[in-house]
């Protein structure tokens, strides 16, 4: 995949899908159920950006099945963990610092990424 898109999409694309996206939407979800007390609370927060990362992290699939139709189940494992990792990473930054660091620490990601190649 050329760096370009890495970069926008990962970096920009899925930032707003996903962080200010579905991890607001989940948030938000969290703080409806709880009957929408002042603050939502970290603890909403914290499941949300789980929630958030596990679908980054599963998101992440369709391009290992399409490098390898029949991956290994450690494979599936792996791509799903590390994304996740990152995604809760990222989460982290935009309940803390909002989506631009979000944005930015993706972008960055990607283009450490191709460094070594």
């Amino acid at each position: 995949m050329p760096l370009a898109t890495r970069l926008l999409y990962g970096g920009i694309t899925e930032e707003v899908l996903l962080r200010w996206g579905l991890m607001s939407f989940f948030a938000w979800g969290l703080w409806r159920l709880a009957g929408r007390p002042a603050t939502p609370g970290a603890g909403r927060i914290i499941a949300a950006i789980l929630l958030s990362a596990l679908l980054l992290g599963a998101g992440h699939l369709p391009l290992l099945f399409g490098l390898n139709p029949h991956p290994p189940a450690w494979g599936i494992v792996l791509v799903i963990g590390v994304n996740a990792s990152l995604g809760v990473a990222l989460g982290w930054l935009y309940w803390r610092r909002g989506i631009e660091a979000a944005m930015l620490a993706h972008g960055l990601g990607h283009l450490i990424a191709v460094l070594p190649s």
